[in-house]
């Protein structure tokens, strides 16, 4: 069950770090950091897995360059 709950708000954290794209630089930077917060937040509630975390991390980690 967890995993299954933990596989949809991978989902929802992709389609949102998708969302990036065509975004002008503030706008990226103040959804990055938006973003990065709800990750952590829902890790730490144990509503993501470690191994979800880290592709959502990577995946973001992307973006801020």
């Amino acid at each position: 069950m967890k995993k299954e709950i933990s596989l949809r708000y991978k989902e929802i954290y992709r389609k949102k770090i998708d969302s990036l794209d065509g975004l002008e630089k503030e706008e990226k930077e103040k959804q990055i950091n938006q973003i990065q917060d709800e990750i952590e937040e829902a890790y730490s509630k144990e509503k993501i897995n470690e191994l979800h975390y880290n592709l959502l991390q990577k995946k973001l980690s992307k973006y801020e360059k």
